[in-house]
């Protein structure tokens, strides 16, 4: 902990003096006299000899001429009372002597501070305000009238800011001491230490501020001496600080300092907000940070004290001897001892007055570095090292220091003893920490532990500030270490906790050889490193109880019982077995342990005794059976226990005296807990019986909500729940689970009531969403057959007629116009949707809570106007729906109508037992066959495998294809129109050659849209491994070349920079329409440094992400050649291929969050949809920004649409319930067809959008690995914890990097602000172009070495092997070369002009990187001959070096490796000459380059080209002997691609595939 000094015992450290002149007028003279604190306390005695205070004392002689006393003022307006207002206002005072600079600095507030949060007063001025006569009339008054008129202002001062909620800032005096006086004149009230919050005093060096007085040209003052400013000065400090003590005011010393400003601005604000309350939700947020990455696995916190506790030293006392030590005092003795012994004590404003002494003690760095050698003294107790080394093995084990302390000193501490990363520290010591730890803060630090995190904590403390801590814990240590060391004060407040206070606590000795506290009844001995000890901290616990709970849900044997139990089909005896097989488990597995056991003689099979085991005191056990559903599991205990009492209760009265008298242990059993109302009426019912009976609960399942009630009712009961699983949902009874919903806290019978050969009675009392009906298995028979024998029917007629008239069809119907197409597609479906995902349309209008007017939308989506009217598709559905059969279609029919069914408004109807099935099935007989599981032992592995369907869903597949059917028949009919209806089958007409289908485009140009838009009318497909690899790889590639083109490109750099920040939520005005903190003048670098880390760590991770992802789709593939002959639909994936899926599958699903994250952030901010969107004003002392949109916006369908989607997203709730690929489908579809929405979205949020489409269309291709794919999400669930731990290792160190990177402050070097990056690559080559481009060069140079001294450094080195090794993989940079004038270069002419020439680096990537001892130098890159040749565009291999093979560096432009070159058109070959053109003196600049022309030239060299969603085209070798394809962003919103951006495109395909300019030449030549 940390302390500030007493009187006499701390001397103020010199400081470095200020050069900076005074301002003129930075102080009135002291005859005008500004408000003044005046001194009415109890003066210390050997302070008397220093001030006095005097009874006549005047501020001017009353005795000038042509001055006259007003009567008036001898008799002042009665004093007013104080400001009633219920808060009081925050107050600060600006002290110093005379001249030190309060007015010029107040006048600098005023300047950076919002006027409608501060009031600025200066004391004087407001004394005139309110003294009739002014300043003048004040000057000639009584010393009495003087005082009670200061009084009067700092009253008024107090109430205005009182009322209005401002912070006042005040400049003001406390005494004046002119030369030839032996003591100073005090000028105060006792109003002014009533009022007053805050003190700064500016502690100018006394030389300095005798030479702004006498250079002061605007007022007259008295000379005076240096000694005399300087005894003026620790005068006022030392009384200040200690009137300040007694009255409750934070007083600082403030020394001057270039960034003294922004000191005073920060503690300025930090005043304005600090309060307890605020200081409380601080210490929560930041404890909530620190337990942020594994609050969802964590069950049990260790929170432990710092000094004294985890180690033997007091680093607040070593602090301030280093500081001591440091400054050369001579004074002995901590600070702090004066200050907590002083009138504060250990209140919150002692603390902060700790605080404010640290501030002013020592800068950042100093404080830095103070800490720093403190830390290097303290060792932690070995036995704590080893437990908390321990927990962080466990990832349901955390482990938090609460410190009264300093922060730093302890971060240093554990990251010393490598504990860092798994302990963090919650603790103050600087302002900037935002706030302090009191005895107050920790336990309601532990409460937030166990009431929001729902976690178990044990706390360890030494020292009476800790003992609230300890008694609010679940388990608490006290830590006792040497005598001499240890507080004198804990044995009394000891005691009295334990006695008064009903604290249990225990005791370890530290050293182990150290006398222990009170009596060790009392206070029980333990050893921190006993296995009892150790197994009792690390043991699973739920998350949810202060109660012990022993949750079986993890274990295999627990997971085998609960399946029959939870089984549909398990019913009557074979249930109440499982239930009994579950009871027996439980009770040997898990209550042998909560309960223990016991030895005793058995006679052994060969003649002898030895020892058997049983439970603890089994025969003083009873087992209450709660009637009716605990019975079978109570069997199941009373076999394993069976000396133990049986007992069937079916209300609390039942269990009587004598089923308790003589018993230690009751055993409640029931196989449901839901609200735990019966459970708590039973065990108080107990506990009124028997006071001391051990009570254990026993349960197959229970719901969290039942252990709040169970810990809240029996906060006092002893109490041990062991289940068989514990589920962590929230149930309000109108959703589906794996337990069903349990909501009625009055009712815990709800599972009793149940007639389990109703199945009504079941979903009637778990109060589950019904069914539409409950058909018997005769009935869903016949109405199978009748809708199959219907479908087969249609579906026989309309194949007839696809195999005759396809070809008419199409011709016929392209043909007409969009208004005959719609009267046909009415007549056919009068009732058609006008949209398309009309179920989209219709849950926007839905009124929950009565039924649905839209279950067409939600059967039949893709039967929609705005989509069959369209000429291609309606052609497909025929074309597709006509010449397969209809179980082709029936997975694809059913999964259409998930987004009804899963929002709760499409019903199905319930037959339990039986399995309905599709697959294979192709006639009216065996289409839709309903299969009992009693006939086949397979019929409920094909439903569990989804082979087989459930006959609800079933029916609805009939009834879904049997509208389809009629309604493609009616439409070829109403096309066919002249061909009579009964001949349009006529099997007289022969059957013709299948059409080619209609070109999706005029260009036919495939994109991921109109394919997404497509498939509901096609075949399903099935699962593409090239074309998966292809976009990933494409992906990876494009990462890479964009982490090269930062480094290369200073243009580039900037653009990208640029643009990251045009999207930052900091630039969205709040509430009030002020701008972000940020934004202004000497905090912009803050921004800049946030934006710049950004760009980095953001481009790092998507590279590290998609090298993955791709590493995995190459195994995928492997694997899938490997067992190519045993994939078989009947058979289950092999173990290591399906492993492979999941982790793939896992992985897009957990990477696909970080650019949903970064849509989240960066929409607001963008530029199209920064208009509406606000902020709240920015809370101080936190990052973290609240966005909203603004209210009362004009209705913009459009707007509100893609506002939707975005949301929807953002929502991992609803992002479930819509399904990834349906909102990619979505936002593709409205910024196609809309202009004006296209418009809202910015180019770096349609690049955002394009990462998630490809990962969205990566996990839909999986999708479609049927019929393997329908059980992955199963397969998932039981190998969660390896694949999370998997993907943790993939990404650890990530968001650490990334919030590293941003502290580095490299705005200076990477700020892309006046010219920096000037790059002018697209005008004319001068001398000036080239120089700025050379400068840009080398800035940009500058930057990556100071990112990359972090990036390879043991704090920041990536732990992604791939980006490691782009890094240090050797690549050319392209430099610019120095200038040659024209003419001299003409005569050294070669084959390659000096003006196509550059210079270029033969080094890696990164000049800093793993295992490089030596820098490689920079060489001019000259024309050569080359050594090697490669085949027609060979591309390079991801993350290979560039050059390889030669023995020096390579030529460019005219002598590079010998490629074939490419005859192409004239259009291609001008795209070609800007993609690759060098811009030279001679040449003229080329424009744009249209994205038409562009697909074009890449077309004509042999790519094909496809759109994936967002601006990301995918081009894919075609007729090109290369095997990697390439993306590139379509120029957003305008079709032209700029000329630099061209430039970039070219470096991409030399880098990528090797081609250059001269490859191109025009055909014909």
């Amino acid at each position: 902990m940390a302390g500030w000094p007493e009187i006499g015992e701390y001397k103020c450290p010199e400081r470095p003096v200020s050069l900076t002149p005074a301002a003129p007028g930075g102080e009135i003279s002291h005859q005008s006299f500004e408000l003044s604190l005046t001194l009415i306390s109890v003066i210390p005695e050997d302070l008397g000899n220093i001030i006095t205070m005097p009874t006549n004392y005047e501020n001017a002689s009353s005795s000038m001429p042509g001055l006259a006393v007003d009567p008036q003022l001898s008799q002042p307006i009665a004093l007013k009372s104080r400001s009633t207002s219920t808060s009081k206002a925050v107050v600060i005072g600006i002290y110093g002597v005379a001249g030190c600079g309060k007015t010029f600095l107040l006048n600098q507030l005023k300047q950076e501070l919002a006027q409608e949060h501060f009031a600025f007063y200066e004391g004087s001025k407001m004394i005139a305000t309110i003294v009739p006569g002014g300043l003048d009339a004040f000057q000639k008054l009584e010393e009495r009238d003087k005082t009670n008129w200061r009084q009067l202002a700092i009253d008024k001062i107090g109430k205005e800011c009182a009322d209005s909620g401002q912070v006042a800032v005040v400049a003001g005096h406390f005494m004046f001491w002119p030369e030839g006086e032996k003591t100073g004149r005090l000028v105060h009230t006792q109003n002014d230490l009533d009022t007053f919050t805050h003190i700064l005093y500016l502690d100018v060096p006394a030389d300095v501020i005798e030479q702004r007085r006498l250079n002061d040209t605007e007022r007259i003052r008295p000379l005076t001496s240096v000694t005399r400013l300087r005894e003026w000065q620790q005068a006022e400090q030392t009384q200040l600080r200690h009137l300040c003590r007694h009255h409750g005011i934070l007083f600082s010393l403030i020394s001057p300092h270039p960034m003294l400003l922004d000191k005073v601005l920060t503690l300025v604000s930090d005043f304005r907000h600090h309060t307890e309350e605020h200081n409380l939700s601080r210490a929560k947020s930041r404890l909530d940070e620190a337990l942020s990455v594994s609050q969802d696995q964590l069950e049990t916190v260790l929170v432990m004290d710092a000094d004294r506790t985890l180690a033997a030293e007091d680093t607040g006392a070593l602090f301030w001897e280093r500081v001591s030590s440091s400054q050369g005092s001579t004074v002995g003795g901590c600070p702090l001892e004066t200050l907590f012994g002083g009138p504060l004590g250990y209140s919150y404003t002692a603390f902060r007055q700790a605080t404010l002494l640290y501030e002013e003690t020592a800068d950042d760095q100093s404080f830095d570095a103070l800490c720093q050698e403190v830390a290097l003294t303290v060792s932690i107790h070995p036995e704590f090292k080893t437990l908390l080394q321990l927990a962080a093995e466990q990832k349901h084990v955390g482990a938090v220091v609460v410190s009264c302390g300093l922060r730093r000193v302890w971060e240093k501490v554990l990251e010393r003893e490598g504990l860092s990363k798994t302990v963090k520290v919650i603790s103050g010591g600087r302002i900037a920490d935002g706030f302090i730890v009191t005895a107050e803060v920790k336990a309601a630090l532990v409460a937030h532990l166990q009431n929001t995190h729902q976690v178990y904590v044990w706390a360890f403390g030494d020292s009476p500030l800790d003992l609230e801590m300890l008694s609010e814990a679940d388990q608490a240590i006290v830590v006792v270490g040497e005598e001499q060391k240890r507080s004198k004060t804990m044995d009394t407040a000891l005691m009295n906790a334990v006695d008064n206070g009903g604290l249990q606590a225990r005791q370890v000795l530290l050293p182990s050889n150290a006398s222990p506290r009170l009596d060790t009844n009392k206070l029980p001995l333990v050893q921190l490193t006993e296995h009892e000890f150790i197994d009792s901290v690390l043991c699973r616990r739920s998350r949810h109880a202060a109660i012990q709970v022993v949750n079986a849900a993890n274990e295999n044997a627990a997971k085998l019982l609960m399946t029959p139990m939870r089984d549909a089909k398990v019913a009557g005896p074979a249930l109440r077995e499982a239930h009994c097989y579950v009871g027996r488990y439980l009770a040997t597995q898990f209550l042998t342990s909560v309960i223990g056991m016991e030895e005793y003689s058995i006679p052994h099979v060969q003649g002898y005794h030895t020892r058997g085991y049983r439970l603890a005191h089994e025969q003083q056990t009873s087992i209450v059976a709660l009637m009716r559903g605990g019975e079978a599991m109570a069997l199941g205990v009373n076999n394993a226990f069976p000396l133990a009492m049986f007992v069937h209760a079916s209300r609390p009265g039942d269990v009587m005296l004598h089923h308790l008298q003589g018993q230690c242990t009751v055993i409640l059993v029931d196989s449901v807990v839901n609200s735990g109302k019966t459970v708590v009426q039973f065990a108080q019912h107990v506990r009124k019986l028997h006071a001391t009976i051990r009570i254990v609960v026993v349960a197959g399942v229970a719901h969290t909500q039942s252990v709040g009630r169970l810990t809240r009712a029996l906060a006092d009961t002893k109490l041990s729940l062991v289940t068989l699983r514990l589920s962590d949902n929230k149930f309000t009874g109108s959703g589906n689970t794996d337990t069903g919903p349990w909501d009625n806290e009055d009712d815990d019978d709800s599972f009793d009531k149940i007639d389990w050969s109703d199945p009504r009675s079941f979903f009637e009392n778990l109060a589950l969403p019904k069914p539409s009906s409950f058909p018997t298995a005769d009935e869903v028979r016949k109405e199978a057959r009748e809708r199959s024998q219907k479908i087969f029917s249609d579906w026989k007629l309309l194949n007839s007629i696809i195999e005759r008239q396809e070809a008419v069809i199409q011709k016929r119907w392209v043909k007409k116009t969009k208004e005959r197409r719609k009267a046909i597609l009415l007549s056919a479906c009068p009732n058609m949707p006008l949209t398309h995902r009309p179920d989209f349309e219709a849950f926007t209008k839905e009124k929950h809570g009565t039924p649905t007017k839209f279950r067409g939308a939600y059967m039949w989506p893709y039967i929609n106007q705005e989509d069959l009217l369209k000429p291609r598709l309606l052609l497909l559905f025929l074309d597709a729906r006509g010449r397969n059969p209809p179980s082709a279609f029936a997975r694809a029919d059913f999964n259409a109508t998930l987004f009804g069914s899963v929002t709760g408004f499409l019903h199905t109807p319930f037959l339990n037992d039986y399995t309905m099935m599709f697959t294979g099935r192709n006639t009216p007989e065996t289409y839709g066959e309903l299969i009992s599981w009693d006939d086949n032992e397979d019929a409920f592995t094909w439903l569990a495998s989804q082979r087989g369907m459930h006959p609800g869903h079933g029916l609805h597949i009939l009834e879904i294809q049997q509208h389809v059917y009629s309604f493609l028949v009616e439409c070829c009919a109403l096309i066919l129109h002249d061909i009579p209806r009964e001949s349009l089958a006529d099997r007289e007409t022969p059957i013709q050659h299948e059409p080619p289908a209609a070109p999706s485009s005029e260009t036919g140009i495939i994109t991921l849209a109109s394919m997404a838009a497509e498939a509901p009318y096609r075949l399903p497909a099935s699962l593409d491994f090239t074309r998966l690899q292809a976009i990933v790889a494409a992906k990876r590639s494009a990462a890479e070349c964009h982490i090269w083109a930062l480094r290369e490109d200073p243009g580039y750099f900037a653009d990208a920079v640029l643009d990251q920040r045009d999207h930052r939520q900091e630039l969205l005005p709040d509430t009030h329409g002020r701008p972000h903190p940020v934004l202004k003048p000497l905090s912009e670098s803050i921004l800049w440094s946030r934006v710049i880390g950004n760009v980095v760590s953001n481009a790092y991770f998507a590279f590290s992400a998609w090298d993955t992802l791709h590493q995995q789709i190459v195994e995928l593939q492997s694997l899938k050649e490997k067992y190519s002959c045993k994939i078989l639909p009947e058979h289950d994936l092999p173990p290591d291929f399906l492993g492979a899926f999941l982790k793939f599958r896992y992985n897009l699903q957990q990477f696909s969050k970080a650019p949903i994250g970064l849509l989240k952030f960066d929409v607001p901010g963008s530029p199209p949809l920064r208009p509406f969107f606000v902020r709240e004003p920015q809370a101080p002392n936190t990052t973290i920004i609240r966005v909203m949109t603004k209210p009362n916006l004009p209705k913009d369908k459009r707007r509100e649409r893609l506002l939707w989607i975005f949301s929807t997203l953002w929502d991992e709730k609803k992002l479930v319930l819509a399904g990834l690929h349906t909102l990619m489908d979505e936002i593709e579809r409205l910024s196609e067809n809309d202009l004006k929405a296209k418009e809202l979205i910015s180019s770096k949020i349609a690049s955002t959008i394009s990462d998630i489409s490809v990962m969205s269309e990566c996990l839909h291709q999986i999708e479609l690995y049927q019929p393997w794919a329908a059980t992955f999400s199963n397969e998932e669930a039981s190998k969660i914890e390896e694949l999370e731990k998997g993907y943790t290792t993939t990404t650890i160190g990530w968001e650490e990097f990334n919030k590293k990177f941003e502290g580095l402050s490299l705005a200076k070097l990477g700020t892309p602000t006046n010219g920096r990056f000037f790059y002018p690559i697209d005008r004319r080559k001068t001398r000036e172009t080239t120089e700025a481009m050379r400068r840009a060069e080398e800035k940009l140079d500058a930057f990556w070495r100071a990112a990359d001294l972090f990036t390879f450094s043991d704090r920041g080195r990536p732990r992604s092997p791939a980006l490691c090794h782009l890094l240090s993989s050797k690549c050319i940079l392209q430099r610019t070369s120095e200038w040659v004038e024209p003419v001299k270069a003409a005569k050294a002419a070669t084959s390659a002009t000096q003006d196509e020439g550059f210079e270029g680096i033969y080094k890696p990537l990164s000049q800093l990187y793993f295992g490089s001892e030596e820098q490689p130098e920079r060489e001019n890159i000259q024309p050569t001959t080359n050594i090697k040749t490669k085949t027609r565009g060979v591309a390079r291999s991801p993350g290979a070096s560039e050059i390889t093979e030669r023995e020096q560096p390579p030529a460019l432009a005219d002598s590079h490796d010998a490629q074939p070159t490419f005859s192409v058109d004239k259009r291609a070959i001008k795209v070609f000459a800007m993609l690759f053109h060098t811009p030279s003196s001679r040449s003229s600049m080329p424009g744009d380059v249209s994205w038409a022309d562009f697909l074009h030239a890449l077309v004509s060299t042999g790519f094909k080209p496809e759109k994936l969603y967002g601006s990301v085209w995918q081009f894919m070798p075609a007729n090109l002997d290369v095997e990697r394809s390439i993306q590139f962003h379509e120029p957003h919103p305008s079709g032209k691609i700029p000329f630099r951006t061209a430039r970039r495109h070219g470096r991409r395909l030399f880098r990528v595939y090797g081609w250059h300019g001269a490859m191109f030449r025009l055909r014909g030549e």
